[in-house]
């Protein structure tokens, strides 16, 4: 990448300014291999920066910092340089998702939406009161999705109204066990993933997990990789349109790792048919029978 970073200024980091223990040898077909590092001068080391959403109308990556408590934005297209930050009220917001012109953050046992500009659109009322904390969402089909930060088994699904009306219409309740069950506070979810809509960034660990959209339950592993060996459980996950963006509470940085997986790629299997036709001719006017 090799573009010089200005002070105060975001960019493409140069690979000697990372901690070597930031970038472990990548494994199959590319997952876990470390593309680029960026750095937005909000954020510091040991600062909680759990919060990461890649805004798909305006092609910009969202981030949080709770130390500070700042929201804001950088342009992937322009040097990562910052094209929002403001401080919210109430603060201190952790794990965040763009659904369709609205980015949703929680905070404790509450959620908030925030236009582009960053204005407040107010609390969300979440159906039978549940916390959460780790958000995702579908965009094509208008569903957030959340971790029940008190039964962290569960990752509640809601369809989504106009005016930010939450339907519950469905739980993934067997996605845990599969990954060892660590505590989970940051999801990410990529429709476009047909074989592993759900990531996950736990403690130290990536996971990617094949989801049954129909009856919304985990179906196995997809992948899996450790990306660094000094990691947070609030530790941020995004995907950022082919890649995915993480971010730790040791290192001020946010890496951009591939994530081995074709968007929109669906395998089926299909049993070929052959046909083996008779020799012959068929007179002008007649059909085979």
């Amino acid at each position: 990448v090799g573009i010089a970073r200005e002070d105060r200024q975001m960019g493409v980091i140069d690979d000697n300014q990372i901690d070597d223990d930031q970038n472990p040898a990548p494994r199959r077909d590319g997952l876990g291999e470390r593309l680029a590092a960026y750095r937005w001068y909000r954020c510091g080391y040991n600062d909680y920066k759990g919060g990461i959403a890649w805004d798909s109308n305006n092609e910009w990556i969202w981030m949080t910092n709770y130390s500070n408590n700042y929201i804001g934005a950088v342009d992937p297209n322009n040097n990562y340089n910052e094209v929002r930050a403001f401080q919210p009220n109430p603060g201190q917001f952790m794990d965040i998702t763009w659904l369709n012109g609205v980015l949703y953050a929680c905070r404790f046992n509450e959620v908030y939406a925030f236009n582009s500009n960053g204005s407040n659109l107010g609390q969300v009322s979440i159906p039978g009161g549940i916390t959460l904390m780790g958000l995702g969402a579908d965009n094509e089909n208008n569903l957030l999705f959340g971790v029940n930060y008190n039964n962290q088994n569960e990752i509640r699904v809601y369809s989504v109204s106009d005016n930010r009306q939450l339907e519950q219409i469905g739980i993934i309740n067997n996605y845990r066990a599969m990954i060892n069950n660590p505590s989970v506070y940051n999801i990410e979810w990529v429709e476009d993933h047909y074989q592993g809509e759900l990531w996950v960034h736990a403690y130290n660990h990536v996971y990617q997990i094949d989801i049954d959209t129909n009856e919304w339950s985990a179906i196995e592993v997809s992948q899996d990789f450790s990306p660094w060996g000094s990691g947070d459980a609030w530790d941020g996950i995004a995907h950022i349109g082919n890649n995915i963006c993480l971010s730790t509470k040791s290192q001020p940085y946010f890496f951009i790792y591939d994530d081995a997986t074709e968007e929109g790629f669906l395998y089926v299997n299909i049993d070929w048919i052959t046909v083996n036709p008779s020799q012959g001719t068929i007179p002008g006017g007649e059909s085979q029978k």
